[in-house]
This record gives C-alpha cells, structure tokens and sequence, in this order.
C-alpha cells in the first residue's frame, strides 16, 4: 500500500513538482491550506514549508505531534527543527527523509504493541536502494 503524503506549501509551482516527483515514486500525494482539513490527518508523513505564510509551520507542528504524524520541514533557509530539507535537495533526500521517519514510526507503533503496517514499504525502498 502506498504512504500518504501531505504537503502543507504555500508555492503552488513547488507542490506541482513534489506531487509529480512523489507520485511517479508511487507515493498518494495530497496538498492542504486547511489544519482542520480531516483529509490530512490519516497521513503516514507530512512536508511542511517552515516559512508557510498560509498555515503556518508551529500550526502543522503542533498537530502533527499530536496525530503522532512524523513531520518534515522543508524550507530554503536556516530553521529550528529536524528533521529538515534544504531548498534545493535531491529527490533522494526527501525519499531518504521520509523513509527515515516512517521507519521510525513503524518502530514506535512496534514497541506499542501495535502492528507494523509498512514492512512491505520498506523492503521495497530497501531493494530501491540497493539497485542504484
């Protein structure tokens, strides 16, 4: 099954792109402007513009923690939060981060007694890896 991601950006071109790139990588890719919009809050990950002048980023942060979601901030400058991606990172990077979290997650939700849900992810994304 395919991880949901959830981008919160306020730069429409730069959502066309990551939706384009994450979708080619099989990814379901969903844009919000919205906190309360209930369509984001099954997200297995969510990318959040640290400089967002439409939601802002302690907002997303804030919910995010409390969902149990893990969170990625991107932006094209310094900030107070990891883990982060700098403007401009390769495709691999963000692949790399997301991998990195959810993985993470899936360890949380073991050491809870709960299922592990993405093992078929990531053994796919582990042989991804290996072929390049």
């Amino acid at each position: 099954m395919p991880l949901k991601v959830v981008i919160f950006e306020d730069d429409q071109d730069i959502i066309e792109m990551f939706k384009e790139l994450l979708e080619d990588a099989d990814y379901k890719v969903y844009s919000c402007t919205d906190i309360n919009d209930p369509k984001w809050q099954d997200a297995d990950v969510v990318l959040g513009d640290y400089r967002n002048t439409v939601v802002k980023f302690n907002e997303v942060k804030k919910a995010c923690s409390k969902l149990h979601i893990p969170l990625i901030a991107i932006s094209g400058g310094s900030m107070d939060f990891e883990p982060q991606l700098n403007k401009p990172f390769h495709f691999e990077d963000l692949q790399s981060a997301i991998f990195s979290v959810t993985k993470n997650r899936s360890k949380r939700q073991s050491s809870l007694g709960h299922e592990e849900e993405s093992s078929g992810f990531f053994r796919d994304v582990i042989g991804f890896i290996k072929n390049k």
